[in-house]
């Protein structure tokens, strides 16, 4: 009888992740941030008095506990400074905020390029938000490859170009910020401004990154269903992954318009 034929260790590991890539898996999500190449250290004095599983370790309180209310924004950060407070407040009214957009040095926070103001109408039916402009942006956001495939999926929405308002959450192109530090700064605030004035009966967002943006409690944010509401009107919102991964992946892609249609056909 002939042994079995031996496979390496890469050749498995290959294998798998081609199994995976072929299933339509090729990344992984948590809730919580993890840092892979950090080195182990299981010393008592790395630990702590409490043990591996102390609070201290794991940067949050012990179980069954929980000392910030999710209701409740967190102070903002100290290395990021204030994003539209006190006498830098956006304006309220949409032709002076989308001008403020463009100056206000509060905004400033690394990204590269020009700024990008928004496009459309305000009091479209839908307003679509991004996390940022792109890197190709010059005069007109979305003017990329990621731009020509939102006109397409507008296009297949039979949504005209008068019925959408485009809006970015950041004026410039910036490689990754930290939503949740941004949103804490100040920038929440400044995004429901947005989306206040913008006055949109949709919302639909490109990126669940960007979701501190637009509540301070998780847990109205964690579908891809929800709503906003400010003074008397509602905004219904529906969430999707960015515009870029849209672009790399079919099934995302299929997985979208399939959505949509649930929810604008009332399934959802």
């Amino acid at each position: 009888m002939n042994n079995p034929r031996k496979t390496s260790m890469a050749q498995s590991l290959a294998a798998a992740l081609a199994w995976w890539e072929e299933a339509g898996v090729d990344m992984d999500f948590a809730d919580e941030p993890t840092q892979w190449l950090a080195e182990s250290d299981t010393s008592d004095a790395a630990q702590g008095a409490d043990g591996p599983h102390s609070a201290a370790n794991h940067n949050k309180p012990p179980t069954g506990q929980n000392n910030a209310s999710p209701h409740k924004a967190p102070p903002a950060p100290a290395n990021i400074k204030p994003i539209g407070k006190d006498e830098n407040a956006p304006p309220d009214d949409i032709a002076a905020f989308q001008s403020w957009w463009k100056e206000n040095s509060t905004l400033d926070i690394g990204g590269t390029g020009q700024r990008i103001a928004p496009r459309g109408n305000p009091g479209a039916d839908l307003m679509v938000l991004v996390a940022e402009p792109e890197r190709e942006d010059r005069d007109a956001l979305l003017s990329g490859p990621q731009g020509k495939l939102l006109d397409a999926i507008l296009r297949a929405m039979a949504i005209p170009t008068d019925g959408v308002y485009v809006a970015a959450a950041l004026p410039r192109h910036t490689p990754h910020p930290d939503w949740e530090e941004l949103a804490s700064a100040g920038l929440r605030d400044v995004t429901l401004q947005h989306v206040r004035l913008a006055a949109p009966r949709r919302l639909l967002v490109f990126g669940r990154n960007i979701l501190p943006l637009l509540s301070n409690d998780p847990a109205k944010i964690s579908t891809s269903y929800h709503e906003i509401n400010h003074d008397s009107a509602r905004v219904l919102v529906f969430t999707s992954w960015d515009l870029g991964t849209l672009l790399l992946r079919a099934k995302a892609r299929s997985s979208f318009w399939r959505n949509w249609l649930d929810w604008t056909e009332g399934k959802a």
